[in-house]
């Protein structure tokens, strides 16, 4: 039976040491071109069963991204703020057995995370399933205190792959803004000042210099509005992982990342 100790105290303790000074290239006047798009609006897109698309861009360009998203996207604005804060807390096997699934290029692989939505302190535990579709599909539950009974009941109805141990093997903590398209059901988003933390041997690393754009939508990403624009600019997809690319960049080589030198070598 799988278990895991949502001890939020010292996650909050945690991630309050990854805090960076919010970025001051994101620039409101450009922000204020946008019209908003209220939080019910976003939850009632309902794309937790979706397909990605990631952009890993370097932070110079960010204002020309901006400009192109208000022409056709609307911008999350909750009690008129629109940049939030995400607290991402991943749980692994002692051998990570996640990050080596999806380092080997499995399919039907799965991650588990604990994330609080800093602004609100809303917190959830997630699982994050990619099929064999190239899918994505999430499931999750809200968590308001350490109630195991639920805690248990939803890791073992979620998680297949493993019944070895779990727990926390990377603090994550970045800014988000997110759009959402004026007429489809799609959704961008760009988080930046991206910081990690390995609690195994407190390595931490910072990414200051790109920013990372994810496309999500109900089907075939490649007719998204803002992927069609990457396109007829040059601008082409990352395979980009926060799980796998924080485990990386904070465990000194520990594991094998062969398939992730590529977009290693953004960041070293």
């Amino acid at each position: 039976m799988l278990r895991i100790n949502l001890d939020q105290n010292a996650y909050n303790l945690a991630h309050s040491k990854l805090v960076r000074e919010l970025n001051p290239s994101i620039n409101s006047v450009i922000l204020n071109e946008f019209s908003s798009t209220s939080l019910k609006e976003l939850n009632e897109m309902a794309l937790d069963d979706r397909v990605d698309s990631k952009f890993v861009l370097p932070k110079k360009i960010l204002g020309d991204i901006l400009e192109h998203l208000s022409n056709n996207y609307s911008i999350l604005t909750v009690d008129n703020e629109n940049i939030f804060t995400y607290e991402n807390t991943y749980f692994d096997t002692p051998d990570r057995f996640f990050y080596q699934s999806h380092h080997n290029g499995k399919l039907n692989r799965q991650k588990l995370r604990f994330r609080r939505y800093k602004e609100s302190d809303l917190c959830v535990l997630e699982t994050k399933l990619k099929t064999n579709k190239s899918k994505t599909i999430k499931q999750r539950i809200s968590i308001k205190e350490n109630n195991q009974k639920d805690i248990i009941s939803f890791l073992n109805e979620q998680i297949h792959s493993t019944t070895d141990s779990l727990s926390p093997k990377l603090f994550n903590n970045y800014y988000r803004m997110t759009f959402t398209h004026l007429q489809k059901k799609e959704k961008v988003t760009i988080d930046f000042n991206l910081g990690f933390e390995n609690p195994d041997n407190n390595l931490q690393y910072h990414i200051d210099d790109y920013f990372i754009v994810e496309v999500k939508t109900k089907d075939k990403v490649h007719r998204s509005e803002f992927s069609l624009y990457c396109k007829e600019n040059g601008i082409r997809e990352n395979r980009f992982s926060k799980y796998c690319m924080g485990t990386c960049l904070t465990n000194n080589d520990e594991f094998k990342n062969n398939n992730f030198k590529k977009e290693l070598s953004l960041f070293k």
